[in-house]
């Protein structure tokens, strides 16, 4: 029980903070959102789900342009599963 608990609390920091990029960097997230859809409104708040997929899609440039100590980068191409992504170590 306290395993779905913390599950649960996870998605929701998690969902919280989608909603906090959403709202205050919501000209960044527009502009890292690299697709197309039927109903977007650029002048207006995000979605989660576009918050997500413009995260997704700017990794590897982050990756790129972060410095070798860079902590998060350390830890993401620490733990990383390249077969995963086939891109990964050219970022890297």
């Amino acid at each position: 029980m306290d395993a779905y608990h913390r599950y649960v609390q996870l998605g929701c920091i998690a969902q919280g903070l989608l909603l906090h990029l959403a709202f205050n960097f919501r000209v960044e997230v527009w502009g890292s959102f690299r697709s197309w859809l039927r109903t977007m409104k650029p002048h207006r708040e995000p979605s989660e789900m576009v918050v997500s997929y413009a995260l997704r899609s700017s990794l590897l440039d982050f990756l790129a342009a972060a410095p070798a100590d860079n902590e998060l980068k350390i830890i993401l191409t620490t733990y990383a599963d390249p077969d995963r992504m086939p891109d990964w170590q050219a970022a890297a």
